[in-house]
């Protein structure tokens, strides 16, 4: 009806505007519908890529899954380090020796004592005949009045061992024949030997 009123408008026969009709659908409704048509080829193209990208993604979280409980259970293990060696301990050191003292310079000294008798008689001269068969006490007395040594001799000599120094030599045999007591001077040199001689006699 409308082609027909159409016609009757514009003075186009029916059959002319039928065939008008079948071009607009041509060119424009069916190219439109093949259009859509395409857009919904492509996305369900689009969709059945989506979904097969999915499948994939899914499918490798799988198996990254699947190897991290292989590895959660194959643990690696950590090497031990091996102990270190104890060294033996240091042998003990030598001993040291203990160094020598240096010997103390000698302070003391020799001195022979002689005691001859008084009363002896002989034929040369300086009669000096020891005092011998009795005994004789021979003190020696340093500076300061104190006896540093003493001996007794039965034979007239004796040796004492004394710090260097000055010292009154005496003797005395007391008892015998009324022999009183001698004395004398002597000095003491360090490392060295002195001699003193006495004379006992009665007077």
């Amino acid at each position: 009806m409308g082609f027909f009123f159409i016609s009757l408008r514009s003075n186009i026969s029916p059959s002319k505007l039928v065939v008008t009709g079948f071009l607009i659908v041509s060119f424009i409704i069916l190219p439109t519908a093949a259009l859509a048509q395409t857009a919904v080829a492509v996305s369900v193209n689009n969709t059945s890529l989506i979904m097969q990208l999915l499948a994939l993604i899914n499918q490798l979280l799988e198996q990254l899954k699947s190897l991290q409980a292989l590895l959660a259970i194959k643990q690696i293990p950590t090497p031990t380090p091996s102990p270190s060696p104890i060294p033996p301990p240091d042998s003990e050191p030598a001993p040291v020796p203990e160094p020598t003292p240096a010997p103390t310079p000698a302070t003391t000294g020799t001195l022979k004592v002689t005691v001859l008798n008084g009363l002896a008689r002989c034929f040369t001269y300086p009669c000096e005949i020891p005092v011998s068969g009795r005994e004789v006490k021979v003190v020696a007395t340093n500076s300061a009045g104190a006896i540093v040594g003493s001996i007794v001799t039965t034979t007239g000599y004796a040796t004492l061992k004394l710090p260097a120094g000055s010292y009154l030599i005496t003797a005395s045999a007391n008892g015998y024949n009324g022999f009183v007591s001698s004395q004398a001077s002597a000095t003491v040199v360090a490392n060295q030997s002195s001699e003193v001689k006495l004379t006992l006699n009665t007077y």
